[in-house]
């Protein structure tokens, strides 16, 4: 949990939420700019999550909005085994810092 909590850190997470075969990620608030904005010439966070959910297989990812946190839901591919839904969290994290 605590790898999780670090990863997420890095991506900017407010929270991810492991439940059955989902895995939840609450992003930033819309006030946060830095995440939000081109920072320069490069993509801003948000950009690359975007890049990353649309690169993947139609119904893996999807950007829902509740209330007003945007959040990601992610389906775990064929995990019963805690170790396994816990890596491929972490490789949809690495999704999101590309």
């Amino acid at each position: 949990i605590v790898e999780l909590r670090i990863a997420g850190t890095g991506a900017k997470l407010q929270k991810i939420e492991l439940k059955g075969d989902k895995v939840t990620f609450t992003l930033p608030p819309q006030s946060d700019r830095e995440y939000y904005e081109p920072q320069g010439e490069t993509s801003s966070r948000f950009e690359s999550v975007i890049k990353a959910i649309s690169s993947q297989p139609k119904g893996k990812m999807k950007l829902t909005q509740d209330e007003k946190e945007l959040k990601i839901v992610v389906r775990l591919s064929g995990v019963s085994e805690s170790k396994k839904r816990f890596d491929q969290t972490v490789e949809m994290i690495g999704l999101f810092l590309q």
